[in-house]
């Protein structure tokens, strides 16, 4: 019945929503979650100001107390870590693309969650579509490494998987994981 309810209020609401329509959906929504018992939570921002509209986030990463989110605009990782009124966004964390010694990162395409007590004390380690891997940190800049490239060469590096300290690198125009 609060189905059929919920179906002929969209009915009406197509020729015109007010606030007895509202209130009426409000009842139906909770007589539905009731019986399905659905426990709704109240959300907020995370953040405690919006990133940039020019950030389009393709990947997240938990880790502790901190959150990596990698911007497939800019091939950059940003970091934000908590406080005590949310998260913030950490200016000073450098990962992405730029020059690394000798070596000119690209774009990075793929970030993965390091383990703790690694060689590199990293907390994410990216890699680019040549191939080069950037061990990314709080508080420093990173370290970079390339990596030794197939006889056939790379095509187009798609992911990488760290498992076991075994790193699995998906080329999708080789048809190979390396």
């Amino acid at each position: 019945s609060w189905t059929q309810a919920m179906y002929w209020l969209d009915q009406a609401e197509e020729y015109g929503r007010s606030e007895a329509s509202r209130e009426l959906r409000i009842q139906i929504i909770d007589a539905l979650d009731d019986m399905e018992g659905v426990a709704r939570l109240p959300l907020q921002s995370s953040l405690n100001h919006d990133l940039p509209s020019s950030i389009a986030v393709s990947k997240m990463i938990a880790a502790e107390s901190d959150v990596y989110l990698l911007d497939q605009n800019s091939g950059k990782v940003l970091r934000i870590y908590a406080t005590d009124t949310g998260y913030k966004l950490d200016q000073q964390f450098e990962c992405g693309p730029g020059p690394s010694g000798s070596i000119i990162i690209s774009p990075l395409i793929d970030v993965v969650e390091m383990p703790l007590n690694n060689r590199f004390n990293a907390k994410v380690m990216g890699i680019d579509s040549n191939g080069n891997l950037s061990y990314c940190m709080p508080g420093d800049t990173p370290l970079t490494q390339p990596l030794a490239t197939p006889d056939i060469g790379w095509e187009k590096i798609s992911a990488i998987a760290l498992d076991n300290d075994n790193l699995y690198v998906l080329d999708i125009n080789n048809n190979a994981v390396w």
